[in-house]
Order: C-alpha cells, then structure tokens, then sequence
C-alpha cells in the first residue's frame, strides 16, 4: 500500500465527522510516540475505552489517531506489511509491543547497532531499520555514521566517497547498488591469519629410532663443574628464541588489524563530518 495514501487516509479520519463517539473518546486518550513505556500506555487506553463501553473493534481506529513520531511512522510501515488498515485490535497491540518493548531499552539497541553484522544489503538494511526506529532522539548524522560503521571495507569506502548519499535512506541504495559490485572475495570477515605452532612430531620419541635418547639430553643431567648438588641451576637450559619470535609476529598481526580499524573509524567520522559542513 502506497504510503501517501496511507496518509491520506489517516488525515481522512481524523477530519472525519460521521463517528462522533470514536473522535471524542479519542481527544480523551494519551498520545504515544514510541519513547515510553508502551505496556503502561496500552493499559491506559483500555482502561479508557473499556470503561466507555466501545467495542474492540473501534479500539484500534480510535488509537492510531494519538500516534506520534516513530510510533506512528511504525502504523503506517505495520500497514503496508499487511495491505490493510482494518487491523484488529489484539493483532496491533502485539506488533506494538514487538516494536516499542519498553525491557529492550536504548542502551541494548545502541549496543546492537554497534555490532551488527553485514551478511548482505538487504539483511543489513532491514535490521538497521526495524532498530534505529527505536532512538528517535538520534541525528541524521548519528544514524549515517552508524549505518557505515558495520559495513565491509570496499563497501563502506565506496558509499562514503558517494556525494549523493546525504541521508541514511541515499546510503541504502547506494549500498544495494554497489553491493552488486563488489567481489565475494573482498568483502571483510576474516582477520589477518596467524600462524599456529605445529604439533609436536611423536616420530622423536620413538624409542627404536635412537632419537628419544636424542631429546633427553636437551636436559643437562650432569652436574656443572665445580658445583654441588644444591646448585640452582641444575636441570636449567637456555630457552629458545625461537618462541618468543612468533609471539612477537602474533602481537603484531594482533596491532596491525587493530590499527586498521581505527583508522577506517577516523575516516568514516572525518567524512561524515565533512559532509554535515558542506
């Protein structure tokens, strides 16, 4: 359903005179805009229209007229996902609640969004939607930055360097468009690798071999010259540098990933800002 007509019709209603019952319960009831608690404001408005007497099929007509902001930007999605306005009551209640869960507070989603991950555009752009709708509070700003944060490299670079994108709704579609464009193999997923020690071959214990004699004697069993059984450095040899070499490539590969990041960070936020001057 067309979203313009989906407007259309909500200012119809709310204009419309025919029903003077349902438009004076309605400047009785509280409005909802998504950022309190929904589960106290549907007990009020039942409270409300029970106690009036109004049949459950007038409890939804009568609501959506005191939806605001993103609660009602949330009517008008919930109605072209089901192709209807005639919504029954219990079926909008629970959708609402979906959406507006007063238990998932702004932190857990601002803690989603931070960790979102990208397994394809559409996947990404639903899911970034269905949460930034929650924080009504956020800049256009805030919300561009975010919607970059969690993307692929070659993704992101190419969406920031787009001079078109100046909303998050221009960086989807640009998202979809160069997403296309892209190869599978440059997508970002995998960090640096890092070698793993190689197990150790048991063949050098094999006792027939002569070779487990071989290993003991990495171990001095004799005693130093000139020393005597309370020595500390008995059983002591030198330890292999060999270890701490690759400990130290670890740690590095470890710092060049992380500084890779920081500084796609800094050029994400160095061109958002750029944008927002312009």
């Amino acid at each position: 359903m067309d979203v313009n007509q989906l407007v259309a019709n909500a200012i119809h209603q709310r204009n419309h005179k025919d029903n003077p019952e349902v438009e004076t319960i309605t400047l009785r009831l509280p409005n909802y805009d998504g950022k309190t608690n929904v589960d106290m404001w549907l007990k009020k408005v039942e409270l409300i229209l029970r106690n009036r007497k109004y049949s459950k099929e007038q409890w939804t007509n009568a609501t959506i007229l005191k939806l605001k902001g993103a609660a009602e930007t949330f009517w008008y999605k919930l109605c072209s996902v089901l192709d209807t306005e005639q919504i029954p009551w219990q079926t909008f209640k629970c959708k609402l609640k979906e959406q507006f869960n007063y238990a998932h507070s702004e932190y857990d989603t601002r803690y989603e969004l931070q960790f979102l991950k990208y397994h394809n555009a559409d996947q990404y752009i639903e899911k970034f939607q269905n949460l930034i709708i929650k924080l009504a509070d956020w800049t256009e700003k805030e919300k561009m930055f975010m919607f970059t944060i969690n993307l692929p490299d070659p993704l992101r670079i190419k969406i920031l360097e787009n001079a078109k994108c100046k909303t998050v709704d221009d960086m989807c579609h640009s998202l979809r468009e160069h997403e296309r464009i892209v190869k599978p193999s440059q997508r970002r997923g995998t960090f640096p690798s890092i070698s793993t020690g190689t197990p150790m071959d048991l063949d050098m214990v094999d006792g027939g071999s002569g070779k487990g004699k071989q290993l003991l004697n990495l171990i001095d069993l004799d005693m130093p010259d000139g020393g005597t059984k309370n020595d500390n450095n008995l059983f002591t040899m030198n330890a292999s540098t060999e270890h701490y070499d690759k400990l130290t490539r670890i740690i590095k590969n470890i710092d060049k990933a992380f500084d890779k990041g920081i500084g796609a960070f800094k050029k994400s936020r160095d061109h958002l800002d750029k944008l927002s001057s312009s």
